[in-house]
């Protein structure tokens, strides 16, 4: 299937929903002429490097959870900024309008999307896509059809399609090319329960009243008419609308028009939500605080950050909670939710929330499938209007959770080990690069002396940083570990202030040992031959993204890279030893294929660390044995042998 004419029978796996519909009822109803260029064939346009391209990045954004959403998005923008219709494409176009329109150098089209997971009665995707009106002239023509398919790949349409967990690169999207009606009034009309039918019209085209730049006027079955010139057009449309309703055996919200010809359906898609909340104009602007509120306020809605907020507040509620009993500094953390007019007119709210603190940066989840995208307070609310495609016109809910990015002048982590002492592994690079294993750590050993703690071991430059906070580290570590057995506990060191992060179960013991050789991260024995991991971007680009703790690895898992990587490892006929410069987090997708670990640098208390630990995997991090030639390892409780 190439280029069709409406029908009876379409498939909307290639002409789409809308021109699928707008085929099943052209019997009906009175449809303006139209063709329709399938998914297949504007999918063929594409080149051999923009599908790679785009399968790349597709494959990136799902296995770093959204982290990246950012990025990902420019480099999406970029890589379908020059789509083009092919030669072949253009040729059946014209050949296809010339004989569906006949001459029509002197029409004008209207130029829309017609995209599979467009109009259906689970989502209607209104919006998200461009619809160019009164186009003339075939290049014109080409350039509306090239502009409406490239906004598959804008943010909105991106956006909604990675919340509804899809992460296929092709578009899906068909595009028609339908003639302008001659337009005298133009609207919206829903069917309703009762066979009633509410109609929003504007006089002339129905282009400002969809987009939510005009005012429309409302009409419902039974209402008196205060503009009588109106009347034989909302007669027809009410009479259309029941009929539809009656055929199609749904709910609808029909697009119309209507002129000297009479009345013309332009479109039909299912009501994919109540009525009621598509059309109440009121503002929604809720927040509450996310750790510290036990109970959200009535009637609030948490929408797609429902897993998230229960994966957040479940952890770290009652530990965020007690932390303040004891004094200790935490960021802060809200859950907002709002519609579109709500959000516009809170914009002073949202920024004095998120300033109330003097943390320059904010994380933001959005849902369960686009997670921690840290942004400037300064433009926060700017960007996320851009990302998250809100207008003041939108009235659906939508929730997102927002927490200070507090980068601090160390990240580190506290615990305590088997003899009482406090173990501090710390790093300038921050908190998310020591737990994605991403840091070069120093340490710093304390034990309780008194009523304050003594230094056992730690540069004293640093220490000279810590000092002061020791006793309460050590105090909230204690605090802690009182409720829960083997924990370590995350922090920022801002302004010389200890901010408590977060907390990381771990019951396996920490070897408090360690030579000027090595530093013993799990002990226990393996051996095999030597294989080195060189590819330190990608590892450690995947290993930010938070996929690792949020899914159990398995979106990283169906990266292609990370497939090549594994099969790599089990082209060995024994379990190799990884030599990896650090002990990345995506590490752990090789465990069932890896006898031991080396690495030349990082931290005990890593993520990385703490699943080792618990797999039994021998792992140590030693820069003399990482840097010798070798082909074959024996480690034993840390002690490596190379041959």
């Amino acid at each position: 299937m190439s280029i069709v004419d409406l029908a009876a029978e379409l498939d909307p796996a290639q002409v789409g929903n809308k021109f699928a519909k707008l085929g099943r009822i052209m019997t009906l109803a009175r449809v303006p002429r139209a063709i329709c260029i399938s998914t297949e064939s504007l999918t063929e346009s594409l080149d051999a490097s923009q599908s790679s391209e785009l399968a790349r990045i597709f494959a990136d954004l799902k296995a770093t959870v959204g982290c990246f959403l950012l990025d990902n998005l420019r480099e999406i923008d970029q890589c379908v900024a020059g789509f083009q219709l092919s030669e072949r494409w253009r040729e059946e176009l014209h050949e296809r309008m010339k004989a569906c329109f006949g001459e029509f150098s002197g029409l004008s089209f209207a130029v829309r999307s017609s995209a599979v997971r467009e109009d259906t009665r689970q989502s209607s995707y209104a919006g998200l896509y461009r619809s160019i009106l009164q186009v003339r002239g075939f290049d014109a023509v080409c350039a509306a059809v090239e502009d409406v398919w490239r906004s598959a790949y804008g943010y909105p349409a991106l956006l909604a399609k990675v919340r509804a967990g899809s992460y296929d690169p092709s578009p899906d999207m068909a595009v028609i090319v339908q003639e302008m009606a001659e337009t005298q009034y133009a609207g919206v009309a829903f069917s309703m329960p009762a066979d009633a039918v509410r109609i929003e019209y504007v006089r002339g085209t129905g282009d400002a009243l969809v987009s939510g730049t005009a005012s429309p006027s409302v009409y419902s079955s039974g209402d008196r008419l205060h503009d009588g010139g109106a009347a034989p057009a909302l007669a027809n449309v009410e009479l259309k609308t029941r009929e539809l309703h009656t055929v199609l055996g749904y709910e609808i919200d029909m697009e119309w028009a209507y002129g000297e010809a009479g009345l013309a359906v332009l479109q039909v898609r299912p009501v994919t939500a109540s009525l009621d909340s598509q059309t109440t104009p009121a503002p929604l602007f809720h927040t509450a605080r996310l750790y510290l509120d036990e109970v959200l306020p009535k009637g609030f809605r948490l929408g797609d950050c429902a897993l998230v907020y229960e994966d957040y507040v479940k952890k770290r509620g009652a530990s965020y909670r007690l932390a303040g009993s004891m004094g200790i500094a935490t960021g802060a953390a809200h859950v907002v939710e709002f519609n579109g007019p709500g959000w516009m007119e809170g914009r002073d709210a949202f920024e004095t929330m998120v300033s109330a603190t003097r943390h320059s940066r904010v994380v933001v989840d959005v849902s369960t499938q686009i997670r921690q995208i840290i942004s400037d307070k300064a433009d926060c609310w700017q960007k996320l209007t851009k990302t998250l495609a809100i207008m003041p016109e939108c009235r659906d809910r939508q929730t997102i959770i927002v927490r200070d990015f507090i980068r601090g002048e160390y990240g580190f982590i506290s615990r305590c080990l088997a003899d009482g002492s406090l173990l501090v592994e710390y790093s300038k690079e921050g908190l998310l690069s020591i737990n994605r294993g991403l840091a070069d750590c120093g340490r710093i050993v304390a034990r309780r002396c008194g009523a304050g703690v003594s230094l056992v071991e730690g540069d004293p430059k640093v220490v000279a940083d810590f000092r002061a906070e020791l006793v309460n580290i050590l105090r909230f570590n204690e605090a802690v570990n009182g409720e829960r057995t083997g924990v370590q506990v995350e922090w920022v060191l801002h302004d010389g202030v200890p901010h408590f992060v977060d907390f990381s179960h771990d019951r396996k013991t920490v070897m408090d040992s360690a030579s000027d050789e090595s530093v013993v991260i799990s002990g226990g024995v393996g051996a095999g031959p030597i294989l080195r991991l060189e590819d330190d971007v990608l590892l450690s680009r995947l290993s930010v993204g938070p996929a690792i703790s949020v899914d159990k690895t398995s979106s990283v898992l169906e990266h292609g890279d990370i497939q090549a990587l594994v099969r790599t490892v089990e082209s060995h006929r024994r379990q190799p030893v990884v030599f990896a410069r650090k002990p990345y987090a995506i590490l752990s997708v090789l465990f069932p294929h890896v006898a031991a670990f080396v690495f030349r640098e990082g931290g005990v208390l890593c993520h990385l660390a703490i699943l080792l630990r618990e797999a039994g995997i021998p792992a140590v991090i030693s820069q003399s044995t990482f840097e010798r030639k070798a082909s074959e390892a024996l480690m034993v409780e840390g002690s490596v042998s190379l041959s």
